[in-house]
């Protein structure tokens, strides 16, 4: 089981700047014009999502990458990051647009670690552990332009697996911004868009599950079904488990409420569930972690043109109801959270200026007084953290002082 995650990261933080903007200037018309919920996907002939499997029985290949020329041992200062997770404050992983990387030094060296006869091009990534991985990217080479691959590893890199799926949509580039979501070496899901986005105010998406470590994919949700239970309306931010049955989707829309679905089957169907109102404000939900049956889950709150803020919900019973952690929302719009355990997490804001809570998110306490521009975070203990700026930075005392990697 994981013990950290960053929340607020993939498909939300990738168009974060045009969604908040789309969010603000609905806010706005709304606020003028008295508009009604948005529903749909507002595209006109909007065609039904279909499905494709291909490749369904993988092919081991060996590790490295032909798609980015990084070699053994490359400095941290000489490679373009797009993503991190250290496991231990020594052995990580990271992600380039179009490699998968692996430190033993506390991230001052990279090697490849990504399948050599397989390029891939903008990954999404789950690392449980550094023999665990999956990989989600779009195929750059395909004849389909809108075939998506799922990689995995169960040995840090040395072979990897690949199952490849083609999905209808209007942009493949978008459509894989959530990464594989795995509970255990077994179960894991995946959450496809599959038409719409922030300017149409909707997102159709369907769901893949595994039950054998994403050897093979099953589609099990599709919002353009009435079965499944999850709204085609809304913007659509990701999905999260805390266990094989009892998961969470998550995403806004222009009902100022909450938006919130559970599903107790494993993510065949689900039902919208409630959570305290807030203000007259446009919330977006960000999929909850857990530790155990404690978890946490960051709201946006956009404020009809008066900027925005962070609410931070809390589970203590595994998801049966959520509670504001503060009556009170945070001083800051946070665009990436990342949570150690159910009391301490760490923010960016829009400002690119960072904070920390140690009781859940109750009250945040702010640890820089200038941008260090971050846009990514890992840590491994109160401690020690690892952010991406500029350049690779790490903080051996939980986020006061930060140094060049």
């Amino acid at each position: 089981m994981k013990t950290a995650r960053s929340i607020t990261k993939n498909r939300k933080s990738a168009f974060q700047g045009s969604l908040f903007a789309t969010i603000l200037l609905m806010a706005l018309l709304l606020a003028a014009c008295g508009a009604s919920t948005t529903t749909g996907n507002g595209n006109a002939g909007t065609p039904t999502a279909t499905t494709a499997t291909t490749g369904t029985t993988p092919t081991a290949t060996t590790a490295g990458s032909t798609a980015t020329p990084v070699i053994q041992g490359t400095p941290a200062a000489k490679i373009t990051f797009k993503e991190i997770r250290m496991i231990t404050t020594t052995d990580g992983w990271a992600l380039t647009n179009s490699a998968v990387l692996k430190t033993s030094d506390g991230g001052a060296q990279w090697v490849n670690a990504g399948p050599l006869t397989t390029q891939i091009k903008n990954p999404v990534a789950d690392f449980m552990n550094m023999q665990n991985a999956w990989i989600a990217a779009t195929l750059p080479n395909s004849p389909n332009p809108n075939a998506i691959q799922v990689l995995r590893t169960q040995n840090g890199g040395q072979n990897w697996q690949s199952w490849s799926t083609s999905v209808l949509t209007t942009n493949a580039d978008s459509m894989v911004g959530d990464a594989p979501h795995f509970v255990n070496t077994q179960d894991g899901w995946i959450e496809l868009v599959t038409n719409g986005g922030p300017a149409a105010g909707s997102e159709s998406v369907e769901i893949f599950a595994t039950t054998n470590g994403g050897q093979n994919w099953s589609l099990i949700a599709n919002t353009l079904s009435g079965n499944s239970g999850l709204p085609n309306g809304g913007l659509k931010s990701g999905i999260s488990f805390k266990d094989a049955l009892n998961g969470w989707a998550t995403g806004g829309d222009y009902s100022y409420y909450p938006w919130l679905y559970v599903t107790h089957d494993g993510g065949h169907t689900w039902q919208k569930q409630g959570l305290p109102p807030n203000t007259a404000t446009f919330n977006m939900t960000t999929p909850p972690v857990f530790f155990g049956n404690a978890g946490i889950m960051p709201v946006t709150l956009i404020n009809n043109g008066n900027g925005g803020s962070t609410m931070m919900y809390i589970t203590n019973n595994g998801g049966q109801s959520w509670t504001q952690a503060s009556s009170t929302p945070a001083s800051f719009q946070a665009q990436t959270v990342y949570a150690i355990d159910a009391q301490h997490a760490w923010a960016v804001d829009m400002n690119g200026l960072l904070y920390a809570t140690s009781n859940g998110g109750h009250t945040w306490q702010k640890l820089l007084s200038s941008s260090l521009h971050m846009t990514q975070l890992s840590f491994v203990d109160d401690s020690n953290g690892w952010a991406l700026g500029s350049t690779l930075l790490h903080t051996t005392d939980g986020g006061h002082t930060w140094h060049t990697v």
